[in-house]
């Protein structure tokens, strides 16, 4: 319920293209790690008999290993120890829990295998990206209707370049009944996907990169002091940066965005003519568009073909 919910929120800021805040994200799960934690302990009487009731995370973490260590095969501890290793973003440690659990419950449950998908997603490594979506295809084996594998797996796919895919699982997603807004965005995101959006083929379709930015606290307060400040997304070609292929010129803002061909500075040139592009989030403390020491940035070489979701980080 509470996937469904969030999609809700945030299908209709991909549709209108808007930055969503990280502390969105962060809300949403950490309610369903709460949740997860009090029912927990709740739920396990003895664990928290000489406990203080305003345990820190780590103290929760600590507690959940030494009850496992005495306990493997403590299915519920696994899962409950996988969600806190995601929530302290300790991924290699949340994946290891993760693959426990669907080894003890034999690969039989399927929000396990979402589960998972949806921790690889938050780890911001694209290289985890095919191994997401593998474990949403898992999912979707065990159980045909799973809203999360759905929803996530169909952004998976198309960030994989497999935006048929895409729109299949999220036109299974439309057969849930959504609410008529999120109806229409589905609606629209399928039609683009399948190629069918006002004569758009799948080969442009697949000349669209997401880029998943993340900017650190410490960023967001001193970027207070800088009224005139914006974000530029760039895309250029590493062996010749100069001019850019693609610029867009955003307020700044922590969230999901795409850089496509309608960014592209010079008409009939694609993303797909490079081999390679550099992907470039710059905050401009000036807002001006050249590149002035003090900028905050970060940057990453891809290759054109993979179409994967991307990760920057601005500290």
């Amino acid at each position: 319920m509470l996937i469904v919910a969030g999609a809700f929120i945030v299908i209709p800021a991909i549709r209108r293209r808007m930055l969503i805040s990280r502390y969105i994200y962060a809300s949403v799960f950490f309610i369903c790690f709460l949740t997860s934690v009090i029912y927990y302990y709740l739920g396990n009487p003895l664990v928290i008999n000489n406990e203080s009731p305003e345990m820190s995370i780590d103290a929760i973490t600590e507690s959940l290993e030494e009850r496992l260590t005495k306990n493997p095969n403590d299915i519920e501890g696994w899962k409950i120890l996988a969600n806190t290793y995601s929530f302290q973003k300790e991924f290699m440690s949340a994946f290891n829990a993760y693959e426990k659990v669907i080894e003890l419950e034999g690969g039989s449950v399927a929000k396990t295998f979402s589960d998972f998908g949806e921790s690889l997603v938050q780890s911001g490594n694209s290289e985890y990206l095919q191994k997401a979506n593998e474990m949403f295809e898992n999912a979707l084996q065990l159980d045909i209707d799973d809203t999360k594998s759905l929803f996530y797996g169909g952004i998976s796919a198309v960030s994989l370049g497999k935006p048929l895919l895409g729109a299949e699982r999220w036109e299974r997603l439309l057969a849930l009944s959504p609410p008529n807004e999120i109806r229409k965005t589905l609606e629209e995101k399928i039609k683009e996907w399948r190629g069918e959006d006002d004569g758009i083929s799948s080969a442009v379709t697949n000349d669209v990169f997401s880029i998943q930015l993340n900017i650190s606290d410490k960023a967001l307060i001193e970027l207070n002091n800088y009224p005139n400040k914006a974000l530029y997304l760039i895309a250029r070609d590493p062996l010749k940066p100069s001019p850019p292929i693609a610029a867009i010129r955003k307020q700044v803002s922590p969230g999901l965005n795409t850089i496509d061909s309608s960014a592209i500075m010079l008409p009939g040139l694609k993303f797909s003519n490079f081999e390679e592009i550099e992907i470039i989030a710059r905050v401009s403390l000036s807002g001006e568009p050249l590149d002035r020491a003090g900028d905050y940035m970060d940057s990453i070489i891809i290759k054109t073909i993979d179409n994967k979701l991307i990760t920057l980080n601005i500290e």
